[in-house]
C-alpha cells in the first residue's frame, strides 16, 4: 500500500513538471497544480517535485487567484473561474497519462488509473486548501479530469476507446436520472409506456456511441 501511494505521489508530483509546457508563462496561466507531498511525504525521495518547483507552482496559482479575485464580480465568481482553469490542467495531464496506457490491456490499467485519481484530488485539494478556498474536497471539484479517470474505471472492457468510455459513462448518468424521474410516475400505464420509451432511447444512444467508434 505504501509503495502504491508513493508511486501515485510521484505521478502528481510529474503534473509539475509539465506546468510550463500547459501554461506558458507565468503572467498568462497559472502552472499545473502542485503535488499532494506537502499533505503525504512517505517517501521523500520517491517523491521528486523539488521544493524549489513547488513553491514556484504555489506561488503562480496564488497569483492567479488574485487576479481573478480583482477581475470577478464575487469571490464566488472567482472560486469558479479558478476551478475551471484547476479543471484545464488537470484535464490535460490526466488525457496524456491516459494516451500512455492505450495499449496496455485493461486488467493492467486499474492500478494506474487509481493512482492518477489520487493524484489529482489529492493535488487539487492542496492548491484549494492552501488558497482557502472552502469545500476543496467536494466531489465537483476538477469534475471533467475526474471524469475521464471514471470512464475509464469503469468501462475499460465494455467499450474500445476513450471517447466511447466517456460516452458510455455520460449515457448512464442520464439513464439513472431519467430512471428516477420516470420512477416517480404515479399512473402505472404511462410509467410502463415511458419505461419502453427510456430503453428504446437507451439502445439508441449505445449505437451512436459504438458506431461512432469503429469510424474511428
Amino acid at each position: 500500500m505504501k509503495t502504491k501511494f508513493t508511486i501515485a505521489l510521484a505521478a502528481t508530483a510529474s503534473i509539475l513538471a509539465g506546468a510550463a509546457f500547459f501554461a506558458g508563462t507565468v503572467s498568462e496561466q497559472p502552472a499545473a497544480a502542485p503535488s499532494a507531498v506537502r499533505h503525504h511525504r512517505p517517501d521523500r525521495k520517491a517523491a521528486s517535485a523539488p521544493e524549489d518547483v513547488e513553491s514556484v507552482n504555489l506561488s503562480n496559482w496564488q497569483s492567479r487567484f488574485d487576479s481573478l479575485l480583482q477581475e470577478s464580480a464575487s469571490r464566488e465568481d472567482a472560486v469558479r473561474g479558478l476551478m475551471t482553469e484547476l479543471d484545464a490542467v488537470y484535464g490535460k495531464w490526466v488525457n496524456a497519462q491516459i494516451a500512455s496506457l492505450a495499449e496496455l490491456p485493461p486488467i493492467d490499467r486499474y492500478d494506474r488509473l487509481n493512482e492518477i485519481e489520487i493524484s489529482v484530488r489529492e493535488g487539487a485539494a492542496a492548491v484549494l486548501e492552501l488558497l482557502g478556498v472552502e469545500g476543496s474536497r467536494h466531489v465537483a471539484v476538477l469534475a471533467g479530469a475526474l471524469e475521464a479517470v471514471s470512464a475509464e474505471i469503469q468501462y475499460a472492457e465494455a467499450a474500445p476507446d476513450h471517447e466511447s468510455r466517456v460516452g458510455l459513462l455520460r449515457l448512464d448518468q442520464e439513464r439513472q436520472t431519467r430512471i428516477e424521474q420516470v420512477l416517480a410516475i404515479t399512473d402505472e400505464p404511462a410509467k410502463t409506456q415511458a419505461l419502453g420509451e427510456l430503453d428504446a432511447w437507451y439502445d439508441s444512444g449505445l449505437c451512436r456511441i459504438f458506431a461512432a467508434a469503429e469510424m474511428n
